[in-house]
Order: C-alpha cells, then structure tokens, then sequence
C-alpha cells in the first residue's frame, strides 16, 4: 500500500518547496520523483508560475502534466517512481470546477458540487493507496482568511476545506507550512505503532533488568547471613564475594554494578543487609566498608574482563573472577589500612602490613574457592538468563 503525504499552507508559505524537500529525502539513496502538475497555462502569469516551479525542482525529475486526471496519472505510472508529487490539489478543484462550467458562476446546488468534487478527491485517494510510490499532495489551505463576496469564492473555499479534510483524514502524515516552517500536524500511524512496541518492550526489558538487579542485590545479603567471624580479625568469612562476580558475568558490568550500589544502598538506609545483620553509615564506616566498596568495582571489573576475554570457557571466567577478587582485597585492604591508622595510630607501612595479615592473607584460599564455584555455575546461568530474556543478555 502507498503512502500518502499531505502538505498544507496558504499562498507563498513554501508548501512547494517542503514537499519537494521530503521527496528528495524519502530518494536520497535511490529512487526516481514524479512532479504531477496540475497548473495550466492560462495566461501570463500562470505561464510564470509554472515556469518558476519548473526551474525550482531537479532537472533529472520526471514531469507529468495532469491538469484533471491525477489518478489516472498515478495508476499509470505502475510504481515506476519512489515518489510523486501532486502539485497541486486546489489548482485540480479549480480544474474540475471549470470541467462542469461550474467556476465563474456555480448552477449545480452545493451538495450535487460536493458529491461530484468529493467523489473524485476520494479517486485520488484510492490510486494513491494503490500505488507502488509515495505520493506527496501539495494543496492550499483557504480557509483562514475573510469569507469571499460572491458565491463562485465561497463555493470554491467550501469545496477545498472539504477535499482538505478527506484528504487529511486519510493521510499517513500531514504539514501545515507557516512562513515557510512546517509543522507535523498527524503522524504516520504506522510509525506510531513501531514507536509504541518499540517502548513496550523497552518498558519490558528494563523491568526485568530492575528485576534482575534486585534479585542480585538481594543474594549478596543473603550471603551476608552466613558469617564466619575469626577470633584474630575485623574481617568475617562470608559468601557475599560469590554475588558481585556472578553480577557481573551475568548482568555485565554496568548492570552488576548497579546490582551491588542497591545492596550497599539498602544497607546505608538501614536495612539490616551487611554482615552479621549490620546497617548504617557507622557500619560501613568501620573495618569493612571498603570491601563493600569493593564488591561495586568488583562487579564492574569482572563484567568488563569477560566481555575483552570473551570469557565462555570456565578457565576465561575463573581468571576473570580472580580479577574481581583481587580489586575487593584491594578496595578493602587499603580502606582497612586507614581505619587502623586511625583506631591504632599506626605507621603506614604497619597499617598496610596488617590489612594483608587480617584482610588479605587469611581469605585467599576461600575466596579461590568461591572463584572456581562461580566459574563452575555461570555457563548455567547465562543459559537461565537468556530464557528469561529471550536472547542473549549482556
């Protein structure tokens, strides 16, 4: 089915030039333009006007002359052009007007005129949607300014609001030109029907992510509730460091990432989240709050190595892992050395030798561990992610 285009504007609003301006964007590729015009040379100054559109448009355009028989003009043309202008519809009322005699001084009653001129504008509406091109309807809008003062003029003005409407009505998209400047009036409903799929599933998709992101926010508290505290040590052994690397393998960095902001968040606000049921600024800014810090950069950084390793085998993932793990210890060594700096009044070079003696060195084979679990189990879980998603996710 062919598309249909209606620009709209009063006289020298530059109704011509913007259609002409569509046609060269809907054929900046490929495609050939149809300028249909309608004018006729009357006198002198329609043999002006149309000269001046003629030098207007691209020489390599085809001309149709078709003073009253548009339609068939654009079944004629059998989809040979992308697209057609029709230039202009008032000028064609004008012509079917005089066709009957009906111009000067009108004798038909207004409603035998509107069934004959709406009958045809309905014709030209049928060939456009039959055509194989773009058509382009180029008209006048006439009823903006003073009520004419002989009946010719009021007839003539009723007809073209009339043949305006229908056309407008059934138009994919409509312009009104004002000084030159167009303005979409109505847009093309297949195109507003993609838009809206289009932000349906946007809406779909980025609830599931929201969904997703939660659901690993809420893992990494569940594995704070299995704490092993260590009778020489601030630092707990726990099963949160699982979460942040699985994040961000299955959700990809920026996803993991914001997975672990809302768990450290929730904790902020007090939930009680944190490791032996702890919450608040005052835990987070205790001995541990930088490996909490940790497991945001982690999830991130574990995301980003997998996606330049292409990590899908289970030793890409573990090296990866291993990466996630390392930025924790370093998050979290550092930030423990400052807070034994301060609780202790140590050297730095004493606070950084006993992060890695409490923080670092007692964890490191568990946390070995935890990295070959994750890479064991992520193969599975992309396969579960990618059914919940539909696709492949990351």
């Amino acid at each position: 089915m062919g598309k249909l285009i209606l620009v709209l504007g009063g006289a020298r609003s530059g109704k011509s030039t913007y259609a002409q301006k569509l046609a060269g964007e809907i054929t900046a590729r490929s495609g050939r333009v149809a300028y249909v015009a309608t004018g006729v040379a009357c006198d002198d100054e329609m043999r002006a006007r149309i000269e001046q559109h003629r030098h207007s448009r691209p020489l390599e355009w085809a001309t149709i002359e078709a003073p009253t028989e548009v339609a068939q003009a654009i079944q004629g043309a059998g989809g040979e052009y992308a697209v057609m202008i029709v230039d202009c519809l008032t000028t064609l009322i004008t012509n079917w007007l005089a066709e009957r005699g009906q111009l000067e001084e009108p004798t038909e009653s207004m409603a035998e005129l509107e069934k004959t001129i709406l009958g045809r504008v309905g014709e030209l509406v049928r060939a456009a949607r039959g055509a194989r091109s773009t058509v382009i309807m180029v008209s006048n809008e006439v009823g903006l300014g003073v009520v004419p003062g002989f009946k010719a003029g009021r007839v003539f003005r009723d007809l073209a609001g009339l043949a305006n409407q229908l056309m407008a009505r059934e138009a994919d998209e409509v312009y009104v030109m004002w000084a030159g400047i167009p303005q979409k009036i109505k847009e093309d409903a297949t195109r507003m029907q993609e838009m809206s799929v289009r932000a349906r599933t946007k809406g779909a998709v980025f609830l599931k992510e929201l969904v997703l992101i939660t659901l690993f926010a809420a893992l990494t508290a569940l594995g704070a509730r299995v704490a092993i505290p260590l009778p020489f040590t601030p630092v707990p052994v726990t099963l949160q460091v699982l979460f942040p690397l699985l994040a961000g393998l299955l959700l990809g960095s920026k996803r993991g990432a914001l997975s672990q902001v809302e768990y450290v968040a929730a904790g902020l606000a007090g939930l009680p989240v944190f490791a032996k049921g702890g919450s608040g600024p005052a835990y987070f800014l205790g001995p541990t709050g930088g490996y909490l810090l940790g497991f945001v950069v982690a999830a991130f950084v574990v995301g980003e190595l997998a996606v330049r390793m292409r990590a899908s085998g289970k030793g890409a993932i573990f090296l990866a892992s291993l990466g996630g793990v390392a930025v924790i210890y370093l998050c979290g060594a550092l930030w423990l050395a400052g807070w034994l700096g301060i609780a202790g009044h140590l050297s730095p070079i004493a606070c950084l030798t006993q992060a890695w003696r409490l923080g670092v060195l007692p964890f490191i084979a568990v946390d070995v561990a935890k990295a070959l679990a994750v890479a064991a189990v992520t193969a599975g879980g992309r396969r579960w992610l990618e059914l919940l998603q539909g696709g492949r996710y990351g």
